[in-house]
């Protein structure tokens, strides 16, 4: 044990010692054996002892129950089983880099994409000459 922890044990101890020389003369003010004397207890679970509510309030709480119950083992079971964790395809590619100076294509790839890059400014024209004629 510490200094500190000593010390606090003694410091709880002086604390107990005046609390009980302040409550020398406190007097009970209520009998404990009559606290409880004429209170109904609740001694069977499947009696209700709530006559204000409808059989339907009763029964539509009793499937909340019901559903609860089913959620919390649910959640149990997938606390005791965790399932793999899936990919997230949206963060899949993020921050990966793209190849801007690869000059390891054919021939025949490089011509495709001079068509094809050929071909998207022939339709941006196209479309802006449609735009021009349109105002």
């Amino acid at each position: 044990m510490d200094a500190l922890e000593e010390k606090t044990e003694e410091l709880e101890d002086e604390m107990q010692e005046v609390e009980k020389m302040q409550n020398t003369h406190h007097y009970k003010t209520i009998d404990q054996s009559e606290l409880y004397d004429s209170i109904m207890m609740q001694t069977d679970v499947g009696v209700r002892f709530d006559p204000h509510h409808s059989q339907y309030w009763m029964n539509l709480v009793d499937s909340q129950a019901k559903a609860m119950e089913e959620q919390m083992k649910l959640v149990e079971y997938n606390q005791r089983h965790p399932q793999p964790k899936t990919v997230d395809h949206s963060d899949l590619y993020n921050g990966m880099f793209l190849q801007t100076g690869y000059e390891n294509h054919s021939r025949h790839f490089y011509d495709i994409e001079k068509e094809q890059e050929h071909a998207y400014v022939e339709r941006e024209v196209a479309e802006a000459k449609k735009e021009k004629e349109l105002r």
